[in-house]
């Protein structure tokens, strides 16, 4: 049984990685002839610097995570002496974390083993979300932007390699090799916009209502143009909201599988209780970062009316501002 199961591993891992392969080349390629379009020189460099980028990003996290310590499995019943062991064991490696410098000596000075290592780990915790909504709300920021369905898989594939790597490294230990497969299928179905339909509804019933209502208190009396440019704002604001979805929602599961104290659980139960936190989390993350995407397309309308005379620049203007307040109240029903 072990044998079948170690060749079954082998041959998942395998394949993902021959099909995540395919799809960075593909991607690059795309690349590649989007640039060497304009200039054949520039195009070689762009695709000799993006493939040292990709296989470093590739490869780099996964030989840390693999040098990392193995996860020290809990027992089953928690009132046995030899869950106490653990707990001791695990309080030493926890004190160890360079993550928990500044709490070391509160984490010494503790007693009991128990809240020495819950104290631990909800700051390793706090730490771990800080870094997925940070890597979260790049991806927002990059996506919505950017507009590139080619761009826009580089960037989401980038970000959550990086992102895995880092929350394995916040946790110092290395998750078991059915978390590690669980994760990077996780990261190639994102990609590959392989969506859960359960995990694309939660996204799709907190936002569908939101941006009705407000588009019903807000487009009413303006003229067309203004609903052409509020219709550009929504799309970037959507179309980064997904892909930042989906980033958050790999980011749990890296935190669910690194962290020490992991049940195994099923794989259902796990991709929706990551998706419901994903939700939760969706709404700080664009909070802060949609204020650079709207601040950027007003922005680019305030530089579009130099050209403009004044009845034209007043009339972009408005649009802007429009547009703007739309948005922020889009991130702000989003967040409350």
């Amino acid at each position: 049984m072990k044998k079948e199961l170690k060749f079954f591993t082998i041959a998942i891992i395998t394949f993902i990685a021959l099909i995540t392969v395919i799809f960075i080349i593909n991607q690059l390629n795309a690349i590649y002839n989007l640039t060497a379009a304009i200039n054949p020189v520039f195009g070689q460099s762009v695709l000799i610097a993006l493939t040292a980028v990709s296989l470093g990003l590739v490869i780099l996290p996964v030989i840390y995570i693999i040098k990392l310590p193995g996860q020290l499995k809990p027992p089953e019943e928690e009132d046995s002496e030899e869950y106490n062991r653990y707990l001791a064991l695990l309080r030493k490696r926890l004190i160890k974390n360079p993550a928990l410098a500044e709490i070391s000596e509160e984490l010494n000075s503790m007693a009991n083993d128990r809240e020495a290592v819950k104290t631990a780990l909800s700051d390793l915790n706090r730490q771990a979300n800080q870094v997925i909504e940070d890597i979260s709300g790049y991806v927002f920021v990059s996506t919505a932007i950017s507009q590139n369905g080619i761009f826009d898989a580089v960037i989401v594939l980038i970000a959550q390699i990086r992102m895995v790597w880092q929350v394995a490294h916040l946790y110092n230990q290395r998750p078991t090799l059915k978390s590690i497969i669980k994760l990077y299928i996780n990261v190639a179905a994102t990609v590959f916009i392989v969506r859960e339909i359960e995990d694309l509804e939660l996204l799709e019933d907190q936002l569908e209502p939101i941006i009705a209502s407000v588009l019903g208190s807000s487009l009413g009396g303006f003229v067309p143009v203004v609903n052409t440019a509020s219709v550009v704002m929504i799309n970037s604001i959507v179309r980064g909201s997904a892909n930042t979805f989906l980033t958050l929602r790999v980011g749990v599961i890296a935190k669910k599988y690194s962290k020490p104290l992991h049940q195994e659980e099923e794989k259902a139960k796990v991709r929706k209780a990551a998706s419901g936190e994903a939700c939760l989390m969706l709404g700080r993350v664009l909070s802060k970062s949609a204020k650079v995407v709207t601040k950027s397309v007003y922005n680019a309308s305030k530089k579009a009316t130099r050209k403009a005379g004044q009845a034209g620049k007043d009339k972009v203007l408005n649009i802007a501002d429009e547009s703007k307040n739309i948005a922020e109240k889009i991130i702000c029903k989003i967040k409350n």
